[in-house]
């Protein structure tokens, strides 16, 4: 809603789509109003729809190894850290 009452220059946003066969995909949604009527209302606007289950699904299995990850340190009751020494 900020994009459209002309309060950010572009919109980013993330849904899901269901496709003809019924499954579902993860979708990124770019854009921006291009012109607007005379009293500020959005006319046109211009975006890309960018396919982004895989880094989705990911980023999921990213989440759940880092959840086994810090069950099995509890479990273990050992942590882990980084330490950069450079700075």
């Amino acid at each position: 809603q900020a994009h459209l009452d002309g309060r950010t220059d572009t919109y980013t946003a993330e849904f899901r789509l269901r496709q003809h066969d019924g499954q579902w995909r993860w979708i990124l949604d770019r854009g921006r109003v291009v012109s607007r009527t005379a009293d500020g209302r959005p006319l046109r606007m211009v975006g890309t729809h960018t396919d982004v289950h895989h880094h989705k699904l990911l980023e999921q299995q990213l989440r759940e190894q880092q959840a086994q990850l810090e069950e099995a340190q509890r479990i273990a009751s050992m942590g882990s850290w980084s330490w950069d020494t450079l700075k």
